[in-house]
């Protein structure tokens, strides 16, 4: 859903702890981090956790409404 609007997205799906792979992502530098996880999950198949990187605020959406602030 990303991508169609021109963003890159990578998939951290390597066999790692969760804080191993945040830690990869921040030193990388990605503006942002989408989580799914069981914690996600169980409050809604389309929930994820947005983070961003430089405020380090996180948010708990609905992906959809991700796709609406791109579609803009």
């Amino acid at each position: 859903m990303l991508e169609k609007y021109g963003d890159e997205v990578v998939i951290d799906d390597r066999d790692e702890r969760p804080g191993f792979k945040f830690k990869d992502a921040d030193l990388i530098g990605y503006p942002y981090q989408i989580v799914v996880s069981d914690k996600t999950l169980e409050q809604g198949e389309d929930i994820v956790e947005l983070t961003e990187r430089m405020t380090r605020e996180k948010k708990i959406i609905s992906y959809k409404s991700i796709e609406l602030e791109k579609g803009k």
